[in-house]
């Protein structure tokens, strides 16, 4: 039966992180992975992993960011626009369920000690090019470690197409409203009804919507088993959820579908497919 190993303390990840941050400034850049039995300590079911497999993937992930063409010059749309090609491709070369995905102390590894060049380029310049301090909890943080947030994101929007096309400000106010609250179960649902509203009343998505409608699904979970609801009770409730979220922003409701009842008649008309 594999090992699960427990996470280290705040204190302990900050002098690895020093350690490899002064490391990284001294060799002007240039990280040297060399990984050992002891380091796999850190990740969960440590033994099921060989090492050349975490090498490889540094590997992949080091080339995909050459291809790619990242610098610290890259403008913030650039960067962003790699974080999402860069969570689905860990979805294709990280064989991991969420549970696993979870450990923090698996991330927190990864960050460190495998790629903290990538995080030192991805996070410690500024458009300009000009280096600035990172904040550590891109390394190790629960909900802002790098490589799990984008795992996790890419991940749980299963629309592919639809993710990379995102706003920032959308992606963060669901990961945090709707991630961290265990509903991981139900995220695709969650996330799915927005959009269709969204698309149904011709609105723009826009990040003050997207909190509304979660201030509003939260609202109604301190009231109702969020988990014991049917698939037709989990979509009235979104719908209902999304009317009131548009009323508290807008102050009015929302506008009349005229057409619905057109479509619903002229469907009644339509042949029935075989």
């Amino acid at each position: 039966m594999a090992k699960i190993y427990p996470r280290l303390e705040s204190f302990e990840y900050e002098e690895k992180i020093s350690s490899v941050e002064d490391s990284i400034k001294s060799e002007n850049g240039r990280f040297f992975f060399h990984p050992n039995d002891a380091e796999l300590s850190w990740l969960p079911m440590g033994n099921r992993v060989d090492l050349s497999d975490i090498g490889k993937l540094r590997d992949a992930i080091m080339s995909f960011k050459s291809s790619e063409g990242l610098k610290p010059d890259s403008s913030a749309q650039k960067r962003t626009e790699f974080d999402r090609k860069l969570g689905l491709k860990l979805l294709d070369w990280m064989d991991i369920t969420p549970s696993i995905a979870a450990d923090n102390g698996m991330w927190a590894y990864l960050n460190i000690m495998v790629i903290p060049d990538l995080i030192r380029l991805r996070w410690g310049y500024t458009e300009k090019g000009e280096e600035q301090k990172i904040n550590h909890e891109r390394y190790y943080d629960t909900n802002r470690s790098y490589l799990k947030k984008l795992w996790f994101t890419a991940y749980m929007i299963h629309d592919a197409d639809l993710y990379t096309k995102m706003l920032q400000d959308e992606i963060d106010t669901w990961y945090d409203r709707a991630f961290t609250r265990g509903m991981d179960a139900y995220v695709n649902s969650i996330y799915d009804s927005f959009h269709k509203n969204v698309k149904l009343y011709k609105l723009d998505s826009l990040g003050d919507l997207y909190r509304e409608f979660f201030k509003a699904i939260n609202r109604k979970l301190a009231f109702i088993n969020y988990y014991a609801l049917g698939k037709k009770d989990l979509e009235c409730l979104h719908d209902e959820c999304f009317r009131s979220a548009y009323v508290s922003l807008n102050g009015k409701e929302l506008p009349e579908l005229s057409y619905h009842k057109e479509e619903s008649l002229s469907s009644e008309n339509s042949p029935k497919r075989v």
